[in-house]
């Protein structure tokens, strides 16, 4: 069954009222929140006296209403509402079609009842709630131990002046700082960037800085550096999804280094960099890309980097991946799709101005080494985009 642009746009929003009524009118049944069972007993029933036209008809209506009964229970979203395919509804990063389930209620003798599925949605929403925050607080431990790490952070040689500061800046960045003529400095927000490798480099470069990070030791390094250097720079300890103690439209630039992977609503995160983004603002964001968190770190011939079998369900990535050069070891990280880190990033209010994969590829590198591997599958990707008015 396929929705078209017509019906998605005319009838969706129809359909779930329609599933009220025909339960009502049908069976003397009212489909409110805690009716759910009582759907089965309905779509079994149909099942044995409705023909093609009226079980399709039936699987949209009571697939609408199932759909926003997740939206608002388990703050899913509809997606996919112009695909010719059934839409689905999002949880937590996760796709999962009501209609389909509902066809094969209508379709299959043994197929899992829709109370059943629900049950268990809300059971894994639960326990993902629960994983969510014992994830950032593991995350959050591994990184105060790094930050004696000289891989992520920076204590000296930094630029003697104003203009060599300048001059080491991201190109993106620097293009900023030519192209907005200000009585001010340009204020630039730092986001999980703490260890003193961005914001004291902007803010010898003459920006307004501010630095925010779960990490209170990575923080301590950005606050030893502005003392050493007499850098005016305000830090915060805070998680990057929750940026309520910032005023909106404050900052003309966010730079965020790669760390959406230790985060499972990206969303939240766009919402919150939309929020303190000034209109015509500019965001620069370093990730991991996805499948690159995925392939396996051996070279086979005839077949390359395999791609490896992800955690249930897509959501956490399972501890073996965190032994790969592309991944922090004893971190625990969040595998985010395409659509999640590009799509959401459009749907949020900005417009990506310009997208590369930084090279970290080498031809000469020998096999099952990160510089042959990156050669094929680029592990990092960054994404230039503009707060639109």
């Amino acid at each position: 069954m396929s929705l078209s642009n017509q019906e998605t746009d005319s009838n969706f929003a129809n359909f779930s009222e329609a599933a009220r009524i025909h339960a009502w009118e049908r069976y003397g049944v009212r489909l409110v929140d805690s009716a759910v069972s009582k759907i089965d007993v309905i779509l079994k029933s149909e099942s044995t006296i409705c023909d093609s036209d009226a079980r399709s008809f039936l699987t949209m209506c009571y697939g609408a209403w199932i759909g926003d009964w997740i939206v608002r229970n388990l703050g899913g979203s509809w997606v996919g509402l112009f695909e010719p395919t059934p839409p689905r509804v999002l949880v937590s990063g996760i796709p999962y079609s009501p209609m389909d389930a509902v066809e094969r209620v209508l379709s299959t003798r043994d197929a899992t009842s829709i109370d059943s599925l629900i049950h268990d949605l809300q059971i894994k929403q639960s326990l993902a709630n629960l994983n969510n925050v014992a994830v950032v607080e593991k995350n959050r431990g591994v990184w105060d131990t790094m930050s004696s790490d000289l891989r992520f952070v920076r204590t000296e040689d930094f630029p003697a002046d104003r203009q060599q500061a300048f001059d080491a800046l991201d190109p993106w960045i620097k293009a900023e700082f030519d192209s907005i003529q200000k009585p001010k400095p340009l204020e630039v927000l730092c986001l999980a960037a703490g260890g003193g490798t961005h914001g004291p480099l902007l803010a010898l470069a003459g920006a307004a800085v501010t630095v925010v990070d779960f990490s209170a030791k990575q923080l301590e390094i950005d606050k030893g550096i502005a003392v050493q250097l007499g850098l005016a720079l305000r830090t915060f300890q805070a998680s990057m999804d929750d940026l309520s103690f910032l005023a909106a439209q404050s900052f003309d630039v966010v730079v965020q280094p790669v760390s959406m992977c230790y985060i499972h609503d990206v969303a939240r995160v766009y919402q919150e960099v939309a929020r303190v983004t000034r209109p015509h603002g500019l965001y620069i964001a370093q990730h991991k890309q996805p499948a690159a968190l995925q392939a396996g770190l051996h070279w086979e011939e005839g077949i390359g980097y395999a791609i490896e079998t992800p955690a249930e369900d897509g959501q956490v990535a399972p501890e073996v991946y965190n032994q790969t050069a592309f991944r922090e070891k004893g971190t625990t990280e969040y595998i985010h799709s395409f659509n999640s880190l590009l799509g959401g990033l459009c749907q949020s209010g900005f417009v990506i101005e310009d997208f590369m994969e930084p090279p970290r590829g080498d031809a000469w590198a020998v096999k099952n080494t990160p510089g042959h591997r990156s050669r094929f599958l680029p592990p990092y990707m960054k994404v230039k985009a503009r707060r639109k008015a």
